[in-house]
Parts: C-alpha cells; sequence; structure tokens
C-alpha cells in the first residue's frame, strides 16, 4: 500500500513522456536504489554512533533530520549513479521518472524489512527500526 502512491506517480510521468524510458534502464534504477538501501543502513549505523558519542539522545529531532538527510541523499545518488551520462536521460522529466524508480527501489527493500522483521534491537536504531516512526 505504502509504494501505490510512487507507482502512481511513475505511470503518470511515463505516460507523459513522449519517449519512454527503456524498461531495461527502469529495472536497473529500481535494483540499484535497492543495493543503495543496503549501503543507506551502514551510513545511518556510523552517523548514529557518531551522535551518540557527541551526545545527541537517539531518536531525537537532530538524529531524526539527520537520518532523513542521508536517506534522501542516497535516493538522489542511486538514480545519479543509475542513469549518469546514459544517452537514455535525455529530457527534463526523465530525471522525475529516475528519481521515482530509485526511491521505489529504495521503499521497497525498506518494506522489505520491516514486514520480515530484518532489524534486531540494538543501541542504535537502524533504517528498518527507523520506519516504525513512520507508520
Amino acid at each position: 500500500m505504502r509504494l501505490l502512491p510512487g507507482f502512481a506517480w511513475l505511470v503518470f510521468y511515463l505516460g507523459e513522456d513522449p519517449h519512454p524510458e527503456p524498461k531495461r534502464m527502469i529495472v536497473f534504477t529500481f535494483v540499484v536504489g535497492m543495493a543503495f538501501g543496503f549501503f543507506t543502513v551502514a551510513v545511518e549505523n556510523i552517523f548514529n554512533t557518531w551522535t551518540t558519542n557527541l551526545g545527541v539522545v537517539e531518536l531525537s529531532i537532530l538524529s531524526l533530520l539527520g537520518l532523513a538527510f542521508i536517506e534522501e541523499v542516497m535516493k538522489f545518488a542511486a538514480a545519479h549513479f543509475a542513469v549518469n551520462k546514459s544517452p537514455e536521460f535525455d529530457e527534463p522529466i526523465d530525471a522525475m521518472i529516475y528519481m521515482i524508480v530509485a526511491a521505489l527501489g529504495f521503499a521497497t527493500l525498506e518494506n522489505i524489512g520491516a514486514i520480515s522483521n530484518i532489524s534486531r534491537r540494538r543501541a542504535h536504531p537502524t533504517l528498518f527500526e527507523t520506519l516504525s516512526l513512520r507508520s
């Protein structure tokens, strides 16, 4: 259900695109979005350790803003990595399409983690544990 708005926007933008994107690029961007989700977990764990050592309370507004910033930068980085210098990235609307697809891959990984209860209780919340705050 959480993916429905993203897919709705993707369908809308794909319909607006006069030169549709190749399916292989869409799938590749989705997979890269998922892969960057794993990397994000590692970066967020480092961030949580660092902020705790500085005396920032876990799940404080500062901590949550930092985690959100990391996630959004990583979603952008996933899309950039997937289509950087690709000849298919040839129209302004393509940026929105590839960003949505990368974010959908990232969100899919988050949802799989939440559903399968991957997270274990640790001193620092991970990407999956932070999900409970978004429900």
